[in-house]
């Protein structure tokens, strides 16, 4: 397995490619799991834990925030709100197009900055 996957990049309501690092679990079928890194960060924070997790039977994705990693860095955007919407955008793509995995209802993490993106989203 590789240390971490090519990022598939993903675009949000405003036209904002995303990327998202999937592992895919061994088919054991555990709850898929999304995390969320800090400000200033990216994806990679996670590798270990997506691996752990992934290795465990679950499906994981990392996403790189706008403006981190991978993902485009456009002028505008960065917004508690709309970030928060950039992952609830991210949550219904993986709902509506990972066939064979069950995304309705992923556990969320964050991580500092990233946890509170996914308070706002959840509330």
């Amino acid at each position: 397995m590789a240390t971490v996957p090519t990022p598939e990049m993903i675009p949000v309501r405003d036209g904002t490619r995303l990327a998202v690092h999937r592992w895919s679990g061994p088919g054991r079928g555990g709850a898929p799991v999304v995390l969320v890194h800090g400000l200033a960060s990216n994806a990679r924070l996670w590798d270990g834990a997506a691996r752990r997790l992934s290795g465990l039977g679950h499906a994981v994705v990392a996403v790189d925030l706008r403006g981190h990693g991978a993902s485009d860095k456009p002028d505008h955007g960065y917004g508690v709100d709309e970030v928060a919407d950039d992952v609830a955008d991210i949550l219904g793509r993986l709902a509506g197009d990972s066939p064979g995995e069950d995304w309705s209802r992923p556990l969320v993490c964050g991580q500092s900055w990233g946890g509170n993106m996914v308070v706002e989203r959840a509330a």
